[in-house]
């Protein structure tokens, strides 16, 4: 295991101990636990890092869940690795791209541009909610793409209201017009 820097708070220690565990049951529950702590839980950050390359892909996905929800930006290279591997359960890289999004770094708008053309419908899913979420000047080509073009409705219609609260918060006029 990754060692942890600093003081580990007492509730902690037992749940990243458990990212170590044998079954690959337990240390998914572990990092579910540690996705429900939000922030709390930033002293395993580096320790849920290593999980994101487990054997097992239910521990991959809770590990990149609790790494957005922890909030700690170091997490952002590891998890565009995992959106990165186009050969990666989409599962992994569903959770991966959620945890961008809540992360908001700007650093990653252009891989989660680049996987708006995966195959899975979730992952391009995740990648637009992300996109708009960080909700840079970069973000708004890639969502009008996904909002005209993309083949599934759920894709299209979260594109769309990406761009939607985009403009809202731009203090932009509400650009829903009918005919």
């Amino acid at each position: 295991m990754a060692a942890v820097e600093g003081e580990v708070p007492e509730d902690l220690a037992p749940l990243i101990d458990s990212l170590d565990a044998e079954a690959p049951s337990d240390r998914a529950y572990a990092a579910s636990q540690l996705r429900r702590l939000g922030p709390v839980a930033e002293p395993a950050v580096p320790c849920l890092v290593e999980r994101l390359s487990d054997r097992d892909w239910q521990v991959r996905r809770e590990a990149a869940e609790a790494l957005g929800a922890a909030g700690d930006r170091q997490a952002v290279e590891p998890l565009l690795a995992v959106l990165n591997d186009r050969d990666g359960e989409w599962a992994v890289r569903t959770a991966a791209a959620r945890s961008l999004g809540v992360l908001g770094d700007s650093k990653a708008v252009e891989s989660l541009a680049a996987v708006l053309n995966d195959m899975n419908a979730h992952v391009r899913y995740a990648a637009v909610v992300a996109l708009g979420r960080i909700g840079t000047d970069a973000t708004r080509g890639p969502l009008e793409s996904a909002a005209r073009m993309d083949s599934d409705g759920a894709v299209r219609f979260s594109a769309f209201q990406a761009l939607q609260e985009q403009g809202s918060r731009a203090g932009a006029p509400n650009s829903s017009g009918g005919k």
